[in-house]
């Protein structure tokens, strides 16, 4: 049955290459010059082989590996490479025959790489496609080579995104050197290469649709290389505070990247993607990391290094990632990004010094409840300090709202003052937290009165 297959194939392959390819100079009757006659219609039969090559072995083998199959796909691809040869000899009158030819000698290694590989090879073999198709394509600019330069690419992506399968494939026992690695750094790289190469040529979606897939298997091969890196499986139901800050720093810093790269030239791509990546981020951040996986409420272990501890990777570093976000969306004319950003640093920060301030008292793992007297009076102090250093940073700067992010910490200070220190701590450390307050209330009043608002002489 192959080789009656084989044969059938063969022959399609052949007549279609007699019928397009079979050119024949018409000369002018009055001695002009001789002129190529081309048929339209005979055009669409270059991509005949392929269709009842893929037909075939999808009914008589139903997609299973087979080497056989994948000898008569390679000798398809020579054949349609042969009629591309003879066709280049008048490519300034065969030039959309020409390109058909030459896409349908990408599609037959295609398939050929569908027919004799298995799992992520496969898919790196589809993608590496790609970088040949803008070098044919730029060469031959037909519209042939750009559609089937998007079906390999939309099929590459189903099959990296969309196909949960992989999640079960083997795992090398090596950190970091597995599947993930070539499975996905490949396909990242031949797209790259693709949207270069197609840009020189072409534009349009198809530009857009390499750039985003390259971005995507850029997240994807840094999202499941920290995976495996800390719980080695990429099934297992396990999501800890430590994991959740590496995939939030590194989604932090290619989408940081990407805003700064839309920020020097306009890309929808970078727009989009930095858009996405952001605010996956910080919903991870608050409602994961800031309450859900709270080292207070899951009693985690934080570590004993302070203050470079998992409280500083968890909420120092995407508050300073807020700030320099804050910078960039402000110098782009985005305000309402730009303050969003500040915000969101400023309260992690606060969360920050707020939980290293339990981790000094209560060492690695921490409880919410049953704070010492001179715990609390600590969080009162350290807040005050933090408000002031707030305030001095935003009159240097002369920065309004770093002046307003000063105030609405001292309110906090104040709230927990007269509802929790007047009931709660007792002796010295009362009289310590309202004598605080009170100098700290009037020392910023008079800073205000010298540099904020100061009188007219």
């Amino acid at each position: 049955m192959i080789v009656l297959t084989a044969l059938g194939l063969a022959v399609a392959s052949y007549l279609t290459y007699i019928h397009y390819a079979g050119i024949k100079p018409i000369c002018g009757t009055n001695g002009g010059g001789c002129e190529i006659v081309q048929t339209s219609i005979y055009s669409k039969l270059a991509g005949v082989p392929v269709a009842l090559l893929t037909i075939a072995y999808w009914r008589i083998e139903d997609l299973h590996a087979n080497l056989s199959w994948a000898v008569i796909a390679l000798a398809l691809a020579a054949i349609s490479l042969f009629a591309a040869e003879r066709l280049a000899r008048h490519r300034q009158t065969q030039t959309d025959a020409l390109g058909l030819y030459a896409a349908a000698v990408v599609a037959c290694l295609s398939l050929a790489m569908t027919m004799s590989l298995r799992e992520a090879w496969l898919t790196v073999g589809l993608s590496l496609q790609l970088p040949l198709l803008a070098l044919i394509h730029q060469r031959i600019p037909v519209r042939p080579i750009r559609v089937l330069a998007a079906l390999v690419a939309g099929t590459v992506l189903v099959r990296l995104v969309l196909n949960f399968e992989i999640l079960d494939y083997s795992v090398s026992p090596i950190p970091l050197i597995n599947w993930v690695l070539y499975g996905y750094g490949f396909p990242a790289l031949a797209f790259f290469l693709a949207a270069r190469l197609f840009r020189k040529s072409a534009s349009g979606m198809l530009i857009s649709l390499l750039e985003a897939g390259a971005l995507a298997f850029f997240v994807l091969l840094v999202s499941f290389e920290i995976r495996l890196l800390v719980t080695g499986n990429l099934r297992l139901p396990e999501y800890r505070l430590f994991e959740e800050s590496l995939q939030s720093t590194a989604w932090l810093a290619i989408g940081t990247m990407l805003a700064l790269h839309n920020e020097r030239q306009a890309n929808p791509v970078s727009y989009y993607g930095s858009r996405i990546l952001l605010g996956v981020a910080t919903f991870q951040v608050f409602a994961l990391q800031l309450f859900a996986a709270n080292p207070t409420i899951t009693h985690e272990f934080v570590g004993t290094w302070l203050p470079i501890d998992l409280l500083f990777l968890a909420y120092a570093v995407p508050a300073a990632f807020g700030f320099a976000l804050s910078m960039i969306f402000n110098r782009s004319g985005e305000g309402l990004l730009a303050r969003a950003a500040a915000i969101a640093g400023f309260v992690l920060l606060f969360a920050y010094i707020t939980l290293e301030v339990r981790h000094v008292f209560q060492g690695g793992v921490m409880q919410a409840t049953n704070s010492s007297d001179a715990e609390s009076y600590a969080y009162s102090l350290v807040w005050l300090v933090y408000a002031v250093a707030v305030l001095a940073l935003g009159i240097f700067l002369r920065q309004a709202m770093l002046r307003y992010a000063s105030l609405a910490i001292l309110v906090v200070v104040v709230l927990k003052v007269f509802l929790l220190d007047m009931s709660d701590l007792t002796g010295l450390y009362r009289v310590g937290s309202f004598l605080g307050l009170g100098l700290s209330l009037v020392g910023i009043g008079l800073v205000y009165q010298r540099f904020v608002f100061p009188r007219p002489e």
